[in-house]
């Protein structure tokens, strides 16, 4: 019981010590996608839909911004799925994503882990080990 009373306590001072700091920043095009990617030495991918509850959880997302930010220089990029624009769709290809949300943590361009829905330990536990 102790357990969750602390997991609980230190989500809520996460969400909201960190939620009004950074969020995601939508990206439209692979010019936009390689850019970020090329001048950040880690980034954090989040693949989304429209239609997917999961993906648009406000709380989850104050906790993954909130873990984001508490490692320096390391962006949150937002690609819709579902949107019109053939680059989003080439990207989600090029990376086989095909469960909403996923996650990608991109280190040096090359990704070297994928999370699957809003686990946030598994986001920050990637970070950690980067």
């Amino acid at each position: 019981m102790n357990n969750i009373i602390k997991l609980s306590t230190i989500n809520l001072l996460l969400i909201s010590v960190f939620s009004l700091y950074g969020n995601v920043q939508e990206i439209h095009s692979s010019e936009e996608f390689n850019n970020i990617i090329k001048s950040h030495n880690t980034v954090v991918v989040k693949f989304y839909n429209s239609g997917c509850k999961f993906c648009h959880d406000e709380q989850a997302q104050s906790l993954v911004r909130g873990i984001v930010n508490s490692f320096p220089g390391v962006p949150i990029i937002g690609i819709n799925t579902d949107e019109d624009e053939v680059d989003n769709r080439l990207i989600k290809q090029h990376y086989k994503i095909n469960q909403y949300p996923t996650y990608l943590v991109i280190k040096n361009e090359r990704e070297i882990s994928r999370i699957l829905g809003n686990n946030y330990y598994g986001i920050d536990g990637a970070l950690r080990s980067q």
